[in-house]
C-alpha cells in the first residue's frame, strides 16, 4: 500500500520541465521537523489514502500523459511503493515514453533502485529562514550522471545571498573540481501563495538571477490557480 494525498493532471508549474503537462502524484507524509513555515501543501503533510500499487498506476494511467511527478509532502518516505507503481506502469500499463520526476526536499537518500528509474530530480534545500532543522542534502545528488535540479525558495533578498554561501560550502564540502555544480541547474523561485505575492517579489528574484547566471522559475499555477489544490 502507498499513501497518497492527490493525483491530478495539469501542466508543471515550477523548474525545468515547466509548461509540460503532467501527471501528479502527490504522496503523504514529511520529514521536515518542523514543517516549513511556508509549506504550501500542509494537507499532506500526514494522513492521506492507503492504495494499492494497482490503483495508483489505473489512476495515473488514465490521463495518457508520460511525463510523471512524484511529489509530497517527502516522496523518498516511500521509494519502495514508487518503485512498484513505475514497474507497473512499464510492465503493463502500455504508456510508451515515460519520464518520472521526483520533486524531494534533499535529506533522504535514494536507493539504488530509485537512482536508476528516476529521470530528473528537482531537490529543494531548506534555507535557514525556512524555520525547518533538519536540512542536509545527501550527497548522492551531486555525483554521477544524475539529472539534477536545485530549487531554493526566496521570501527575502537576504536568502538570495544565503544560496550563494551555501553553494560555496556545498562546493567546497565536496572537492574541486569535481562535482560541480552549474549555475544553470540552480532555480531560484518566489516564496508565494498568491499572484499578487508573486508579482511582488519576482523582479528581486530576477536581478539577482541576472548577476549570478543561475534560473528563475515561476510558480505558474499560482499565477492561474492562486493557491487553489489539485489544478
Amino acid at each position: 500500500m502507498i499513501q497518497v494525498t492527490e493525483i491530478f493532471y495539469s501542466i508543471q508549474g515550477e523548474g525545468p520541465n515547466l509548461g509540460v503537462p503532467s501527471v501528479f502524484v502527490r504522496l503523504s507524509g514529511c520529514n521536515m521537523d518542523p514543517p516549513c513555515w511556508f509549506c504550501d501543501t500542509k494537507y499532506a503533510l500526514s494522513g492521506g489514502n492507503d492504495m494499492d500499487v494497482f490503483s495508483v498506476s489505473k489512476e495515473v494511467a488514465k490521463y495518457g500523459c508520460c511525463n510523471i511527478v512524484f511529489t509530497g509532502g517527502e516522496p523518498l518516505l516511500q521509494q519502495d511503493e514508487i518503485l512498484r507503481v513505475i514497474d507497473d506502469l512499464r510492465r503493463y500499463v502500455g504508456l510508451k515514453n515515460l519520464f518520472f520526476e521526483v520533486e524531494t526536499n534533499g535529506t533522504i537518500a535514494p536507493i539504488e533502485e530509485m537512482l536508476n528509474s528516476i529521470d530528473r530530480w528537482i531537490v529543494s534545500p531548506k534555507l535557514s529562514g525556512s524555520g525547518t532543522k533538519n536540512n542536509k542534502i545527501k550527497d548522492v545528488f551531486f555525483f554521477g550522471d544524475l539529472d539534477v535540479y536545485l530549487k531554493f525558495v526566496i521570501d527575502c533578498e537576504g536568502d538570495c545571498e544565503e544560496v550563494n554561501m551555501w553553494l560555496k560550502q556545498k562546493q567546497d564540502r565536496l572537492g574541486f573540481p569535481f562535482p560541480v555544480i552549474e549555475p544553470e541547474r540552480v532555480l531560484l523561485m518566489p516564496q508565494c501563495i498568491t499572484e499578487q505575492e508573486q508579482i511582488k517579489k519576482l523582479p528581486l528574484v530576477i536581478d539577482f538571477v541576472k548577476e549570478h547566471g543561475y534560473r528563475v522559475t515561476p510558480r505558474l499555477q499560482i499565477l492561474v490557480w492562486d493557491n487553489k489544490r489539485g489544478v
